[in-house]
């Protein structure tokens, strides 16, 4: 599990242009393994967490990228190959509130669209 979240994170890497730099990679797969050394992978979401390091190690290696560049890259590289649809756009997927869990509240707050700029 955890050799496939540092591959993505790679991807992610090289789909953020201008690319993020070797180190950046790399101190992201340290920081990830680093939260799994005393975090359970059941807890917390691998993917989320294997993003939120590469975004920090970023901003630890002076490579600095906004928020929603790593979330474009997120949702570029999961397409489904066939229709070319978004498996799992960020924010838009199955939580708890669309499963009919939280007494039909809703989530605490709305996530916007994210449409890339033309």
């Amino acid at each position: 599990m955890r050799k496939s979240v540092c591959r993505m994170t790679e991807e992610i890497g090289q789909a953020i242009r201008p690319r993020v730099t070797v180190v950046a990679t790399n101190t992201a797969k340290v920081f990830f393994h680093r939260v799994f050394m005393v975090q359970s992978l059941t807890r917390q979401d691998p993917k989320m967490a294997g993003i939120t390091c590469l975004f920090v190690a970023c901003k630890s290696e002076e490579c600095l990228r906004p928020i929603r560049q790593f979330i474009w890259a997120l949702n570029a590289i999961e397409t489904d190959p066939k229709t070319k649809k978004q498996l799992f756009p960020f924010g838009m997927g199955k939580n708890r509130w669309e499963r009919g869990r939280g007494r039909g509240r809703g989530p605490p707050h709305s996530i916007p669209e994210i449409r890339p700029c033309s």
